[in-house]
């Protein structure tokens, strides 16, 4: 096996898996955060009542019950043992949804919006309150434009240092996920599982062929610390208040 290979030829995948679960993921938490902030009232309180109950379930918690969603409706599996197919149209409907994306991926981006719904609802909620938005709506201005033209360009800043740290997580519980063998088929966390084997040596050789499982161990914190770097870049780049 070339391990150079794996590693250059993984790294599309991670890249590519990385930006679309963290896009997504941040995408859906700043909507929800924002339109539930410019609305306010009871909506927004159920909003986040229900962002706060989701932010308690584990990642990996909502990755088995997707799986096991999919194995009661289809008999399809992300990991784990097979189950007899359910007769219910509305678990084959929404398992067929399901299967027209990576289950791993779409479990991940459901259960990993929160914080930004969060952070993104914050600040809007006192952004909101500022004078050129109380002119903006005595000047007429309706909700769906403040928030597109006011609020989120003001309150975006967070969510994009957190978007640009989240890659490097996102890649890494990937590669996690695939190494343990749940989905999510990262050539990185395949080549972790398949040299795993090889790391120990003999009794008389204590490391063994060390040349398969360092370099993606190494590659892969490279790669998060990169994005770390790059959010804390963009966290002194887009705050006015920085030194």
């Amino acid at each position: 096996m070339d391990v150079y290979t794996v590693l250059v030829h993984g790294t599309r995948s991670a890249l590519k898996y990385g930006l679309i679960a963290a896009f997504l993921t941040a995408a859906i938490g700043i909507l929800v955060g924002g339109i539930s902030a410019v609305l306010g009232g009871w909506f927004n309180s159920i909003a986040m009542r229900i962002t706060d109950g989701m932010m308690a379930i584990p990642v990996i918690v909502g990755i088995f019950m997707m799986n096991q969603l999919l194995l009661f409706a289809t008999g399809d599996q992300i990991g784990g043992f097979m189950i007899p197919r359910g007769q219910s149209a509305a678990l084959l409907f929404v398992a067929s949804l399901i299967n027209m994306f990576d289950p791993v991926i779409l479990a991940i981006i459901l259960f990993s919006w929160m914080p930004y719904a969060r952070l993104t609802n914050a600040i809007v909620m006192r952004v909101k309150q500022s004078t050129f938005i109380e002119a903006a709506r005595a000047l007429g201005a309706e909700n769906g434009w403040l928030l597109v033209k006011h609020l989120l360009p003001n309150s975006i800043s967070p969510s994009v240092v957190l978007f640009a740290r989240d890659i490097g997580g996102m890649v890494v519980l990937l590669a996690s996920l695939t190494f343990i063998g749940i989905g999510a088929n990262l050539e990185w966390g395949w080549l972790m599982a398949i040299s795993r084997s090889w790391l120990i040596g003999t009794f008389w050789e204590l490391v063994g062929r060390w040349w398969m499982f360092i370099p993606v161990v190494v590659v892969l914190i490279l790669f998060g610390t990169s994005w770390n770097m790059l959010g804390d870049g963009l966290n002194d780049w887009l705050n006015p208040y920085s030194s």
